[in-house]
């Protein structure tokens, strides 16, 4: 079964490719089967979700200040908990792949192409900054009305 974070993950899996959508989600080469002890998806979803919390948290309460309560300051905090959170997903995948974690039939095809490179990794970097948006959307509007100055950012 799948998990909500795969889930969102897989939305874009055409993004970052195949090869890397299967090192996250678990898949031992050996077995030839998914083992989800071995995910990426959840805990790298959960820290996505805690920075970007927090991101948003500290903007409506811990800021909130008469000065930032226009639609460019959320915009700002908006971008630092996506770039927060793309500085996680990449090197977490990146360590991974330099220290040669990632299993050979993930990373090469029987044909020789290259399937994991860098350029999946910043790939996969760039949809966790897309997720991190939409958690950082969806979290304001929960919580946005309980703050004194900047509860009518980024909009009413």
């Amino acid at each position: 079964m799948q998990s909500f974070f795969q889930w969102i993950y897989g939305l874009f899996d055409s993004w970052y490719g195949q090869g890397l959508y299967k090192y996250l989600a678990g898949y031992n080469c050996e077995q030839q089967a998914t083992i989800t002890e071995n995910a990426l998806f959840k805990p790298i979803g959960i820290w996505t979700l805690i920075i970007t919390a927090f991101v948003c948290i500290a903007y409506y309460y811990i800021i909130n200040h008469p000065r930032f309560n226009r639609w460019w300051s959320w915009l700002i905090m908006l971008g630092f908990a996506g770039i927060s959170n793309f500085i996680l997903a990449f090197s977490w995948i990146y360590l991974d792949f330099k220290n040669g974690d990632i299993m050979d039939c993930l990373l090469t095809s029987e044909s020789g192409s290259t399937l994991i490179d860098t350029s999946n990794i910043i790939m996969f970097g760039l949809v966790n900054f897309v997720v991190s948006a939409i958690f950082f959307t969806a979290i304001t509007f929960f919580i946005k009305w309980g703050s004194r100055n900047c509860k009518h950012s980024p909009l009413l």
